[in-house]
């Protein structure tokens, strides 16, 4: 065990002079010398006021904030577990009553490292592992104030020199902490990685951008809006789409903020207003955007905005309308094909695996059946044309709908030509891939009029 004097000053021997009052018995229990794991509950809880400050002061003082009667326990409950002796006036100097009626003493304040790590600052200093550090700090000038009842309601610490280390950045300088600025977060330092490359696209120089992203980058930007966006992989795919945006967009003004990190994650929002070319609109929109960043190189990047921003609001109607029109015309071509696994990934796209299909007659069909029958060469779709959505009905918050839809069908089943008129009746549910079929009934086909 190693025996440290943080100042390097005289310590004061011996005690004081008798004072000429009777003291408090909140300060004579603070300043009696015993080890705060001691008598810190009666202490805190029966002898100090609960409006209590303590505050560092003088023109040596470190620039501490103000602790009220919470954050001082906290920070005494810190030092006791790693400093299981901390004791304050260790050498028992007697406190003397001053003109405002306040209580002072020149006093030591010794703890010894045997307890747990210690930072005085979690997050910012890295706590140091147990020492064994006998570790003295002071003399330094305890002021205590009381109320009426006679309760601590303030302390004053006055350090008596230039560099004396004072308060639990005094025991942790005493340990072999270092209160010199450390280096940023992870988080800080990728934030301002990607504010630096941002600033590069944003200077007219992609090339500096590009300079920070990864081989291997992957994510997705304005997927919906831009060709490709929904899904890049490699710095190369992503250098294209970047290039080609000014094909579709105007930008006015693009302007970061909310910068935030988590993990390896860098999210902020950008202020965006841009001119739509395809349709001439000027959009004026908030884009969520995140980066992933790993040893300086952004590896991932998901670009979004809100569509409705860019095209308007969609009724659900309409929604409704552009997928079974795609169901109707992606239906045909795959059934006249014959190729099963485009059968497949038809039925997957706009059904759920366990849609029921009931026909004209009554009888149900699953997905194999149906799926086999679209398959066979007794079915031969000639055409397939949609006629109508109507009646939609919208229920669960908009994500569950009924609604019809016609078709006008011309098809040989069985060596027999048919040219119908078709009505369908629909259950359907919207999940985070759009919209899908879960019930469907088809009525008696009718002769074109």
């Amino acid at each position: 065990m190693s025996l440290t004097d943080a100042t390097n000053s005289p310590v004061k021997r011996g005690p004081s002079k008798p004072a000429a009052f009777e003291i408090p018995e909140s300060v004579t229990l603070f300043f009696d010398g015993e080890t705060m794991a001691s008598k810190a509950d009666k202490y805190m809880g029966e002898m100090m006021a609960e409006n209590h400050t303590l505050q560092f002061v003088g023109p040596h003082a470190m620039p501490l904030p103000v602790l009220d009667k919470g954050m001082l326990g906290g920070a005494i409950g810190n030092l006791i577990a790693s400093f299981p002796d901390l004791t304050f006036n260790l050498h028992k100097a007697t406190p003397k009553k001053n003109t405002d009626g306040s209580w002072s003493a020149d006093i030591v304040v010794m703890g010894t490292h045997t307890g747990a790590a210690f930072t005085p600052k979690p997050g910012v200093f890295p706590a140091i592992d147990t020492t064994g550090t006998c570790v003295k700090v002071g003399p330094e000038t305890f002021t205590l104030w009381t109320d009426a009842a006679g309760l601590v309601c303030k302390t004053e610490i006055t350090p008596l020199g230039a560099g004396h280390p004072h308060g639990p950045p005094g025991f942790y300088l005493g340990i072999g902490g270092s209160l010199a600025s450390p280096e940023g977060s992870l988080q800080e330092r990728n934030i301002k990685r990607v504010q630096f490359l941002v600033s590069e696209f944003m200077a007219g120089r992609p090339e500096g951008y590009l300079a920070g992203v990864s081989d291997d980058m992957k994510g997705s930007v304005l997927g919906g809006l831009l060709p490709g966006g929904e899904g890049f992989e490699g710095k190369e795919a992503f250098a294209a789409l970047m290039g080609g945006m000014e094909q579709y967009m105007e930008v006015k003004k693009f302007e970061p903020c909310n910068w935030r990190a988590v993990g390896s994650d860098v999210l902020f929002n950008v202020n965006w207003e841009f001119v739509w070319k395809p349709t001439g609109k000027t959009v004026v929109t908030t884009a969520l955007v995140r980066k992933v960043v790993r040893e300086g190189l952004i590896c991932e990047k998901y670009h979004l905005v809100h569509a409705a921003d860019v095209f308007g609001e969609t009724s659900v109607a309409e929604e409704l309308h552009t997928m079974v029109k795609s169901l109707v015309s992606e239906g045909m071509k795959c059934a006249q094909a014959k190729d099963t696994a485009g059968l497949e990934a038809f039925w997957d796209k706009y059904f759920t695996a366990d849609t029921v299909f009931i026909r004209p007659s009554g009888n149900p069909l699953d997905k194999a059946g149906y799926l086999g029958m679209m398959a066979s060469e007794d079915v031969a779709v000639l055409s397939d044309e949609l006629l109508s959505v109507s009646d939609v009905k919208e229920m669960a918050g908009g994500q569950v709908a009924v609604f019809t839809y016609t078709t006008h069908s011309k098809f040989v089943y069985k060596g027999n030509e048919n040219d119908d008129v078709a009505k369908f009746s629909v259950t359907a549910e919207k999940g985070p891939n759009g919209w899908k079929i879960v019930h469907v009934h088809r009525g008696t086909g009718q002769k074109p009029q």
